[in-house]
């Protein structure tokens, strides 16, 4: 792992724990991520993964995912070298790079999330009778 994103999470831990959050329930979520999720690095879209509808990333790594494309992650997003970090969903193929079919420049940001496997997805599926995100003040989120 980069400086770069070692200094990017170390960002998204510290907006998390100042509590930018809303409300109880979203500092909640929020910690979660923070507990449990590992750092990604953007990389270029691999061939094969074009650009889909723009904020729908939740939906758009779920559908790769539910394909066999892609392990579906949730979680932050920053762009490298700023505080702007945000709620996002992006694939992996290896663990360790995330594949962001969602914004057009993903090596520009750096990533914090929570993988989430096959068998999770279908019981989302089963549960809950609707696409992610897993992280909502609307749902109980199990870990």
């Amino acid at each position: 792992m980069s400086d770069i994103n070692n200094e990017s999470i170390s960002v998204i831990r510290t907006v998390v724990r100042r509590g930018d959050a809303v409300s109880v329930r979203i500092a909640e979520i929020d910690q979660a991520i923070v507990k449990y999720g590992r750092p990604f690095i953007g990389i270029k879209r691999p061939k094969g993964y074009r650009q889909r509808k723009r904020k729908e990333c939740f939906r758009n790594a779920f559908r790769l995912a539910l394909d066999g494309r892609g392990i579906y992650v949730e979680g932050f997003a920053i762009v490298t070298g700023t505080n702007f970090v945000f709620h996002h969903g992006w694939n992996t193929l290896d663990g360790a790079h995330a594949i962001d079919t969602t914004l057009p420049n993903a090596p520009d940001h750096h990533y914090l999330g929570v993988p989430f496997s096959q068998e999770v997805l279908g019981r989302w599926i089963i549960q809950r009778d609707s696409e992610p995100p897993f992280f909502s003040w609307q749902w109980p989120t199990e870990l």
